[in-house]
């Protein structure tokens, strides 16, 4: 009996053991599958991007990285451009190789910001200017060229960075391919310029691009013509936030305005503006460079009232400039009141530390001819980053507004929660709550926060997650992306206009 007790308590001990392992061993593996899954892990989101994401020799429709269809059968197959925002059939005689670039446009930005000295960046501190390379990059041959006839798939390497990728079938593999992707350097450096490819804090001092995981994300945006078509397919587009978003404003203005990219974001006459924050300058939190005349600071603004770029254009005159001329008509250019009624207008507000000041009283979503509105908010840094705080004072009086809930009741309105990016390292010990890894914390907190708030509409909130294609990117300050970020953010925002407004209109035509 005595030996008989010994063993049950020796069979016991070993079922409690082996109950505790297998315990211990759940919980580390819900660890691990949550730091692969939320990006806790920045290395290894970059490998998972990487390493998983392959296309394989049957996909039909594949896109380059400027967004033009490539059709890899029969051999002989040519790009064909997208739309006309991809035709780069354009003429100008100083352009020598048209298929470095995706537009127009993109040749324009790399011709005025590229000349040695042309892209100087002031200091936020000091009154110091630092010569720099151009953050927008001309499209490399490797982007260009087609796969060898051999290949069993198009994957990821490292002498082939750049794919072919598919079009984005539905919102979440869009908005994955952003989250997943990674950014790429030129490797092609001579020896005495090598640098470190582990090293965070050289990488980020060197043009970059970024590469969408498994398909195509737009990095640069359409025609100014094709934008405002986009846009006005709102009534308002409304960014909400703090400086992050002031420069996605500043940028959606550049890119209407077209044409003028070493100036096109600044907002001012102000002659010292103008002479010292110029291409990537642009974004400097300098106070030389945060300049603002009246009409960026408007709550809501009509394209009619926003002046091409003009050293001395006088910001208090009434004169239409142009811009979105493609939605104008003869009697809205005569009469421009009825233009700011009829065409889309462009909101923000940087409230820092309390709540939005959106404009509600001009959201008239129970009226049959408003189109909707399209509202971005951001938010946290003021607020430490802590996501209840922020939700609280930032998204919480937005989601529970009254109409708010009607425009949501009418499906005439799209909100986009915009998380935190990632800062540079050199900035850690001084803003430590906003570290990389302080920076993925709060977003996995604020997406926890909005969708389990019971609140009408939790569940089609659009996250937005630009962590990983602003890691290691160039920066003004460790924080305050250049011009190839925003650009790729207003591209990426346009796109999402587009998805969204051409899936309604789906619905709608199936119902």
């Amino acid at each position: 009996m005595l030996l008989q007790s010994q063993k049950c308590r020796v069979i016991t001990g070993l079922l409690v053991l082996t109950s505790i392992f297998v315990y211990n061993i759940g919980w580390i593996l819900r660890d691990e599958l949550l730091l692969v899954h939320d990006d806790t892990n920045h290395q290894k989101s970059r490998n998972a991007a990487n390493d998983t994401q392959s296309l394989q020799k049957d996909e039909i429709i594949l896109f380059d990285a400027c967004g033009r269809q490539y059709h890899p059968t029969p051999p002989t197959a040519t790009v064909v451009p997208m739309s006309e925002s991809s035709n780069i059939e354009f003429n100008d005689s100083d352009v020598d190789d048209k298929r470095s670039f995706c537009s127009r446009e993109h040749a324009l930005a790399v011709q005025q910001c590229s000349p040695p000295g042309s892209n100087t960046v002031l200091h936020f501190r000091k009154e110091i200017q630092e010569t720099v390379p151009f953050s927008v990059q001309q499209v490399k041959a490797e982007q260009l060229q087609r796969p060898p006839s051999s290949s069993s798939s198009l994957e990821y390497t490292s002498t082939s960075p750049l794919r072919l990728l598919p079009k984005c079938q539905t919102l979440s593999d869009f908005l994955d391919s952003i989250k997943y992707g990674t950014r790429v350097w030129d490797q092609n450096v001579s020896p005495e310029d090598m640098y470190n490819l582990s090293d965070s804090i050289q990488l980020e001092k060197r043009p970059s691009r970024f590469v969408p995981s498994k398909c195509h994300v737009p990095v640069f945006p359409p025609s100014p013509d094709e934008i405002c078509n986009i846009m006005n397919r709102f009534s308002h587009i409304y960014i909400d936030g703090d400086s992050l978003s002031r420069h996605l404003r500043q940028t959606l203005i550049m890119v209407i305005r077209g044409g003028e990219w070493s100036k096109g974001a600044i907002m001012t006459n102000n002659n010292e503006t103008n002479d010292l924050c110029s291409c990537d300058g642009q974004y400097s939190e300098n106070y030389k460079c945060r300049q603002f005349d009246d009409y960026f600071k408007s709550p809501m603004i009509s394209p009619v009232d926003i002046p091409r770029w003009n050293r001395n254009y006088n910001s208090s005159s009434n004169t239409y400039t142009g811009l979105c001329n493609n939605l104008m008509t003869a009697r809205t250019v005569e009469n421009l009141s009825d233009a700011r009624k009829s065409i889309f207008q462009l909101g923000y507000s940087e409230t820092l530390r309390r709540k939005s000041d959106i404009p509600w009283d001009q959201i008239q979503c129970d009226s049959e001819s408003y189109r909707g509105l399209f509202l971005t908010v951001q938010g946290g840094l003021h607020f430490q980053n802590n996501a209840t705080i922020t939700f609280l004072t930032k998204v919480y009086p937005i989601m529970s507004n009254p109409t708010y809930l009607k425009c949501l009741e009418l499906n005439k309105v799209q909100l986009v929660w915009i998380g935190a990016t990632a800062q540079s390292r050199l900035l850690d010990s001084e803003y430590n709550h906003q570290s990389r890894e302080h920076a993925i914390e709060f977003n996995q907190e604020m997406k926890s926060l909005i969708l389990n708030s019971g609140l009408p509409g939790s569940d089609k909130i659009i996250f937005m997650d630009w962590w990983n294609m602003t890691a290691d990117s160039q920066s003004s300050d460790g924080l305050h992306s250049l011009m190839d970020i925003n650009l790729a953010k207003v591209s990426q925002l346009l796109y999402l206009m587009d998805l969204l407004w051409n899936n309604n209109n789906t619905k709608g035509e199936d119902s």
